[in-house]
C-alpha cells in the first residue's frame, strides 16, 4: 500500500478509503484513524490530524494527466 512517513515519529499514514487511515509505527502498534484524527480502532496509539486529513482527502485528477 502507498502512503506518507510521519516526519518525526517515522509512523506511516496510509489511506483506507472512506476518510479513514491507518497508522503503522515502528515499532508495529497499528491503528485506524478518521480523516479528523480521532481513533476507530487497533492499537490506542496517538496519530497527526493534520497528517491525517491530508492522507484521507479524496484525490482529483491532475490537470496533466493523460485523459
Amino acid at each position: 500500500m502507498h502512503g506518507l512517513r510521519h516526519p518525526y515519529s517515522g509512523a506511516l499514514y496510509e489511506p483506507l478509503g472512506e476518510r479513514r487511515v491507518q497508522v503503522t509505527q515502528r515499532d508495529g502498534k497499528v491503528a485506524v484513524f478518521a480523516a479528523d484524527g480521532r481513533w476507530v480502532s487497533g492499537d490506542k496509539i496517538g496519530a497527526d490530524p493534520q497528517l491525517t486529513g491530508w492522507v484521507a482527502a479524496d484525490r482529483g485528477i491532475h490537470r496533466m494527466a493523460e485523459k
